[in-house]
């Protein structure tokens, strides 16, 4: 079966890695169930087509459509480096339409992904920020942010509270209602990943937790050094929060403040986060996935080049992107 191994997995995944797909069988559980599902699927896996070359870094649904954002060294929007932003776009996780993002003047790499207030919202290291309501026409909404004279490498967004929230490099944070019009820049932690959780932003850098319950307005902090820990993601979901560092050992807390360490899962870690009620620590070419942080499940890609860096959930199923290379297909 194309030399895939299959470990164990949740309930219905696609997963788009550079161009790899795959689909487990049955829909997924409910937002904040987990599922009912008490043993993972088997899976079966086909080949598919979708632009090969172009590395995926962050999918998101929106509008009846994912959306996944990447980059290759081809077309005439590169930056000084070769490397172009890519876009592709897909209503079922199975057949993918790409496309090199050709805006006059933006020559930066999509970093960040988010989808709130009916539009898709991306951010850049050149300073840009990119909407789209469809995934297909974007407009260049924001151009080569500065500050200290230096443009700002926005490197992360989210949206919730109504608000969205743009991270850049050096403290800078922009934010916007609509996606469309961002206010002056404010400070907080920079360039780092953030996201909205259990009615607050969170993003994390060393040991530290930042937390904002005022539409990022104002941060607060949380020292996790007592958990000799430098983090690498932090998730919330089916009340309880989940930390990971760089290593890959697991920690789960109530509140923030009280932390049990629940398993060693290995790392590196290229992403931890809560979708549609399961928790996906991201490690290289292996997926793990938790309802509760305690027991996770894996799926591994065995070979090593592949790197998963993102998951989303939409019409039924979950959708993984990462890099590089060929596209299959998995069915139920």
């Amino acid at each position: 079966m194309n030399g895939f191994e299959v470990l164990a997995f949740v309930r219905h995944l696609v997963l788009l890695v550079g161009s790899v797909l795959l689909v487990s069988a049955c829909g997924g559980g409910g937002g904040g169930g987990g599922g009912d599902d008490s043993e993972p699927p088997n899976w079966a896996i086909v080949s598919s087509t979708t632009q090969s070359g172009v590395n995926l870094s962050a999918v998101e649904f929106g509008n009846g459509v994912f959306v996944a954002l990447g980059h290759n060294g081809i077309g005439s929007n590169a930056n000084l480096n070769g490397v172009a932003s890519a876009v592709s776009i897909s209503t079922d996780g199975s057949t993918w339409n790409a496309q090199l993002l050709d805006l006059s003047g933006f020559g930066g790499i999509l970093q960040g992904l988010a989808f709130g207030e009916g539009r898709f919202v991306a951010v850049s290291s050149s300073g840009d920020i990119v909407a789209s309501t469809d995934g297909v026409a974007w407009d260049r909404v924001v151009t080569d942010v500065q500050h200290l004279g230096s443009t700002v490498d926005l490197a992360s967004v989210a949206y919730g509270d109504g608000v969205f929230v743009a991270s850049g490099v050096g403290g800078v944070h922009l934010v916007s209602d609509d996606g469309l019009a961002w206010s002056e820049v404010r400070q907080g932690p920079g360039g780092v990943p953030i996201q909205f959780a259990n009615g607050r932003f969170i993003a994390h850098a060393g040991s530290v937790v930042y937390v904002s319950t005022d539409r990022a307005e104002t941060w607060s902090t949380i020292d996790m050094t007592a958990l000799g820990v430098s983090l690498a993601g932090i998730a919330y979901g089916n009340g309880v929060y989940v930390a990971t560092d760089e290593l890959g050992r697991i920690a789960t807390s109530p509140d923030l403040t009280t932390w049990t360490v629940r398993a060693d899962l290995g790392g590196p870690v290229n992403q931890l986060q809560f979708v549609n009620g399961w928790f996906f620590m991201l490690s290289g070419n292996v997926i793990h996935a938790s309802a509760d942080g305690r027991d996770w499940d894996s799926f591994r890609i065995p070979t090593p080049a592949f790197d998963i860096y993102d998951v989303a959930y939409g019409n039924g199923r979950f959708i993984a992107v990462g890099a590089p290379g060929l596209t299959v297909r998995g069915t139920p």
